[in-house]
């Protein structure tokens, strides 16, 4: 958990485009502490990349863990699988594409 200071609530609290608070919040933190917005979420990854802000998706994280030894892919894959299970925006295709990398 991270909190922002007043400026930045202050700031995260002007609206934009569909961005909900915790969204702007979210970009905010990354561009100012210099992180990478781990996000599957478009209008939030569209409003980092328009504003220099390095993103990545939710599973490419875990794909860069395997890819650097710090993660077995068998172990990657049943990770993927369980989130894929839970969330209905994480398909078949994308679990697929999935395995596919992280061999």
């Amino acid at each position: 958990m991270v909190d922002g200071t007043l400026e930045q609530i202050l700031e995260a609290g002007a609206e934009r485009g569909s961005l909900s608070f915790a969204d702007r919040m979210c970009l905010i933190l990354a561009r100012d502490e210099s992180w990478t917005c781990v996000s599957n979420d478009g209008p939030l990854r569209r409003a980092c990349e328009a504003d220099g802000v390095g993103v990545l998706w939710g599973l490419q994280l875990m794909l860069e863990l395997v890819h650097a030894g710090g993660m077995e892919p068998d172990a990657a894959i049943a990770v993927a699988e369980a989130i894929g299970a839970e969330n209905r925006w994480i398909g078949a295709g994308v679990i697929a594409e999935f395995k596919r990398r992280v061999r």
